[in-house]
């Protein structure tokens, strides 16, 4: 517990300005009741557990449902370029892992086989959709940066070279690319003749019935559902490509209008 409260006691020093509410503590001066104060909301919100070892020692634990929230706002306000450059490969794996023959087919695919490759095709399209939020990110901060342009010079080294040399640059270049949507389209309808497809449906109920001990009715639904959310993740890609473009036009006019 201590040391919990001196990781909050950190993280306020590091962040003064950071806006609290008043049940956080921000009408507090002292950064040590300021802490106590997190601490208890952390607490309260269940994020924290209590778990008391003796009368002497008291500890807190990070709850089990808290960490994949924790880690799925990390990656989506990742912003390295490391970590975006694998953006164009994880679209050019999906289109070539749906556009094999038979990828989806269940006469070439046992029903695990099958549960397998579906979940971690969602996994993947999940993952760059992620990417893609994390790039709109990094256009916002950019324009955020450039509100705050000081004179002419600033505003058109900010419109000229940072921005384009910046790590969404890496995601976007990827979009632009001639033949990348085009497939993504084709991958699409590859997974919507697979919903259309009783019998694929079917396989696909099979695996999870066998994998999550799932009655064949609840397998089945289940299945569908599967699908459906492959097919939709998808679809949503040229949509965030479009918001992307109209965020990138966004920072464009906000450039000429803060130059002139």
């Amino acid at each position: 517990q201590a040391d919990t409260l001196a990781l909050i006691r950190d993280v306020l020093a590091a962040h003064p300005r950071a806006e609290l509410g008043e049940d956080e503590g921000a009408h507090l001066t002292d950064l040590r009741q300021r802490a106590a104060q997190i601490f208890n909301k952390l607490l309260e919100a269940g994020w924290l557990q209590e778990r008391t070892v003796s009368l002497d020692e008291r500890w807190v634990l990070l709850t089990p449902r808290v960490r994949p929230l924790v880690r799925l706002l990390r990656e989506l306000a990742e912003d390295r370029v490391t970590e975006l450059k694998d953006f164009a490969a994880t679209l050019r794996s999906i289109c070539a892992s749906l556009l094999t023959d038979g990828a989806l087919d269940p006469a070439r695919l046992s029903s695990e086989e099958l549960r397998q490759t579906v979940k971690e095709l969602l996994d993947r399209v999940g993952r760059a959709g992620d990417q893609m939020h994390a790039v709109e990110t990094l256009i916002l901060r950019h324009e955020d940066q450039q509100r705050t342009s000081a004179n002419a010079s600033e505003t058109l080294n900010r419109f000229l070279v940072d921005f384009h040399a910046g790590e969404h640059m890496v995601c976007y270049d990827a979009l632009q690319e001639g033949s990348l949507i085009p497939r993504l389209r084709q991958a699409r309808a590859v997974v919507q003749e697979a919903l259309a497809n009783p019998f694929v449906k079917q396989h696909l109920a099979d695996g999870l019935a066998a994998h999550r001990q799932l009655e064949s009715g609840d397998a089945y639904a289940q299945a569908e559902r599967m699908l459906q959310q492959l097919e939709r993740r998808l679809a949503a890609i040229p949509n965030k490509q479009r918001l992307i473009d109209g965020r990138m036009a966004d920072f464009s006019r906000l450039s000429s209008q803060r130059h002139h």
